[in-house]
């Protein structure tokens, strides 16, 4: 009872300083350290990801993978050029692959160089979301994408420890249920219709129809549950049960964002469309 105690405990420390630090960045949002909080998130994945792969095996792969994410802080720059961009990264990777070939396989380099480039461009549609608003209205959709991500995980893990009783892809993630996938997507759903209500017309978030706004959230909450349970595949294949320890109680960079992966890039899309 002490150590479930101590565990509650550790991982309320670790929420109150992520809100904290999540809070501080989002007061910057409109300046370049939003694009340096983002690119150092996307930074610690990448490594994580590269640890939970190779093992350690080869830490300049973790180099060679985080280049992308740098890169992206200087976006209009890379915008201009992406073809050279693109040729220089290339045959870095190979070049990196055929030199690492020992330790490495070219099957889980590709996935890895793949996967991080993936990440960098998926964390950095944030920065994108945000420039591609008018500054009224950029907070509110923001908040929009982390409250999809984090209450869908939130809300899906209280159901289905109270009433989850069908597995839901049980040997990818044991825990999961059916009924705690529908709980967080009803629960992500309810939230954002409740922000939408509250301080849409405030903070100039174009009017749509609650049944669109539903559909909308519902997709972006089911992309959110797809994106933990394609991370949970790959710890599984791993043999991890976290991909860092950065949060105590709440395991790595990966482990608190994984929700996030599709879930931005999802959104940007949308509002690119409808703003």
């Amino acid at each position: 009872m002490g150590e479930v105690k101590a565990g509650l405990k550790q991982r309320l420390i670790s929420s109150a300083v992520g809100l904290l630090l999540f809070g501080i960045v989002l007061h910057f949002l409109g300046s370049w350290v939003f694009n340096l909080a983002v690119a150092t998130v996307s930074v610690l994945a990448i490594w994580e990801l590269n640890r939970a792969v190779f093992k350690g095996a080869c830490r300049s792969m973790v180099v060679m993978c985080s280049l992308p994410a740098i890169s992206l802080l200087f976006f209009k720059v890379f915008k201009s050029y992406p073809l050279p961009f693109c040729f220089i990264y290339l045959l870095f990777v190979c070049f990196c692959l055929l030199f690492s070939r020992k330790v490495v396989t070219v099957q889980k380099g590709l996935f890895v160089f793949a996967a991080s480039l993936g990440l960098s461009f998926s964390f950095f549609s944030l920065v994108c979301l945000r420039d591609a608003l008018p500054e009224k209205s950029r907070l509110l959709w923001i908040l929009l994408v982390f409250a999809s991500a984090w209450v869908t995980d939130t809300c899906a893990y209280l159901v289905g420890i109270s009433v989850g009783k069908h597995s839901f892809f049980q040997d990818v993630s044991p825990k999961k249920t059916w009924e705690g996938v529908a709980g967080g997507v009803f629960g992500s759903v309810a939230c954002g219709v409740v922000m939408y209500l509250g301080f849409g017309e405030a903070y100039g978030f174009p009017v749509v129809g609650i049944f669109r706004l539903m559909v909308f959230l519902s997709v972006a909450s089911g992309l959110a549950v797809f994106g933990d349970l394609f991370a949970s595949l790959v710890k599984r294949q791993s043999d991890i049960k976290d991909f860092g320890t950065i949060m105590p109680g709440h395991g790595g960079v990966l482990d608190r964002l994984d929700s996030l992966i599709f879930v931005a890039p999802y959104f940007y899309l949308v509002a690119s469309v409808i703003k």
